[in-house]
């Protein structure tokens, strides 16, 4: 999933970018919901086997993010007291729990497409300050 971050975030691209990335992640959860909710779960309770699980998941796409934030911050597209990696970290958060829950998602008219393109439009944003 790492590889939909690679390359320009300009312009559309950024944006382009940012729905594969949501799309995959969506796609990533409906093929694994049970674990992956169960995962998160019992790493939630503090769970030490599945907290390291869970980082090792997921520390790869926040750093990526976290880089691009960076080279946006140096660029002075994006403002310099946003902390990369929390910024980074908040990005997948969402990820996480907007797949995790899609479904309940449906009862405020919220559909797959929609759940989508807001999350696309929130890292497209954090990521690249436009």
């Amino acid at each position: 999933m790492t590889a939909l971050i690679d390359g320009s975030w300009d312009g559309e691209q950024g944006l382009q970018r940012a729905e594969a990335l949501s799309t995959a992640y969506l796609e990533h959860w409906e093929r694994n919901h049970g674990v992956l909710l169960l995962r998160n779960q019992a790493a939630d309770r503090g769970d030490k086997a599945f907290l390291s699980i869970r980082k090792h998941a997921l520390e790869p796409l926040i750093l990526k993010l976290a880089e691009l934030i960076k080279q946006s911050q140096q660029q002075g597209r994006v403002s310099a007291d946003l902390h990369p990696f929390l910024a980074a970290s908040a990005l997948v958060s969402i990820l996480e729990k907007l797949s995790a829950y899609a479904q309940t998602l449906r009862n405020f008219n919220a559909g797959r497409d929609d759940l989508v393109r807001t999350c696309a439009r929130i890292i497209c944003t954090t990521v690249t300050g436009r």
